[in-house]
């Protein structure tokens, strides 16, 4: 027997509810683990940063390694995101608009939310990552995440080269050096330097596109 529409509506209500507030918690666990460590920061510094009781946490996350581990996949989730939107604005623009258009929009992305960029960077590929604090299925998820942004760059510069705008002798090899030198810009950029945001963005995608252009 199917259920009423009341309770179908109210069982949508409070998954939606209950998706925001685990958004929620994502959003203030990430900039808490960001500024403090993982290690400084408890399930009860979260608690009191959210004004709630600490055992509440637990009706949403099981653990502060399940907090971090969908911390950092919806921030990469929201990359990835936002990088497909720009891609479609762009419409049928060529391969080497579409990279550019690509490392622009990450590279601001990336500054927009800068001080997370490390503890994603640490959970990725760091002390963290080596840690094992997330479990074989979470690392299969960021896996994911990552594999989807690699391609997004990857099918651009074999569109490139197929159609004889870059020249490359190897495209993993362009693909990871392209990301490696956008994602650490954010590492070296300074607000208060000569260039602002917007420049350094279109300057740092003007670089990676020259790098493999004939």
């Amino acid at each position: 027997m199917s259920q009423p529409i009341t309770q179908v509506r109210e069982t949508g209500l409070k998954a939606r509810n209950r998706s925001i507030r685990r958004k929620r918690i994502c959003d203030v666990a990430m900039k808490l683990l960001a500024a403090k460590g993982y290690d400084r920061t408890s399930l009860k510094d979260i608690a009191d940063e959210l004004g709630i009781r600490h055992p509440a946490l637990y009706y949403y996350y099981r653990s502060k390694d399940e907090i971090l581990l969908d911390a950092v996949s919806s921030t990469m989730n929201k990359l990835v995101s936002a990088l497909r939107e720009a891609l479609e604005d762009l419409g049928d623009a060529s391969p080497d608009d579409c990279l550019r258009c690509l490392a622009e929009r990450q590279v601001e992305f990336q500054l927009e939310v800068k001080g997370l960029i490390p503890l994603v960077d640490s959970v990725l590929f760091g002390p963290l990552s080596a840690a094992g604090i997330i479990d074989a299925e979470g690392r299969r998820t960021l896996v994911g995440v990552q594999r989807e942004l690699t391609d997004l760059y990857r099918r651009q510069i074999e569109r490139g080269q197929r159609e004889g705008v870059f020249r490359v002798e190897s495209i993993a090899a362009a693909t990871y050096t392209v990301l490696g030198a956008i994602s650490y810009v954010v590492y070296w950029f300074r607000d208060d330097g000569p260039k602002t945001r917007d420049e350094i963005a279109r300057i740092v995608a003007g670089l990676c596109v020259a790098a493999l252009n004939r």
